[in-house]
């Protein structure tokens, strides 16, 4: 009788564990869905206004960058097919986005692959991660990912208007 009850208990325990950490699991899903769910509608508001008071009518690529601001910044097109760069900057308070929209054509800017064949040229075994759009106090850049020969994480920034070095921030590995 006493064998039977500690596997009576033994059972409950697993039982309770086991359903502690699905209640667990479920909970982080839920959150982390949560989020994801937030920063679509935060996203799509955005991309709304965008298109509601400026002249972009098209959207091809949406980004958000933190510095010291945070900003969401949206590439598209006018009804004349004009590139365009459209930059939403968000109260750092109450999270909503500032009234003015900042918009830019494109043709007045070095374009991606530009800045990107540039970049290559002067880091040629280097591991290409990403490129986006940026904003450091109000300037426009070209923000560059990548791990350098000695596998070091860079963000590179480049100036939007003639591709010259903006700033560099390296992230050494202390382990792998």
């Amino acid at each position: 009788m006493n064998q039977s009850n500690n596997q009576l208990y033994k059972n409950i325990f697993i039982t309770v564990i086991l359903i502690s950490f699905i209640i667990l699991i479920i909970g982080i899903l839920s959150y982390m869905l949560n989020i994801e769910k937030k920063h679509s509608e935060s996203f799509n508001h955005t991309k709304q206004k965008v298109i509601d008071d400026t002249e972009m009518t098209t959207i091809t690529n949406m980004y958000s960058f933190q510095e010291s601001e945070f900003y969401h910044i949206f590439l598209g097109e006018n009804e004349a097919k004009d590139n365009l760069i459209s930059v939403v900057q968000f109260d750092k308070e109450k999270e909503n986005p500032i009234d003015k929209i900042k918009t830019y054509e494109q043709k007045d800017f070095i374009s991606q692959k530009s800045i990107l064949d540039q970049w290559s040229e002067t880091c040629d075994r280097c591991k290409f991660i990403k490129i986006q759009p940026a904003i450091i106090d109000d300037i426009l850049l070209w923000e560059i990912t990548y791990n350098d020969v000695e596998d070091n994480y860079l963000l590179a920034y480049y100036l939007m208007t003639n591709g010259e070095d903006f700033e560099k921030l390296k992230f050494k590995r202390n382990f792998n």
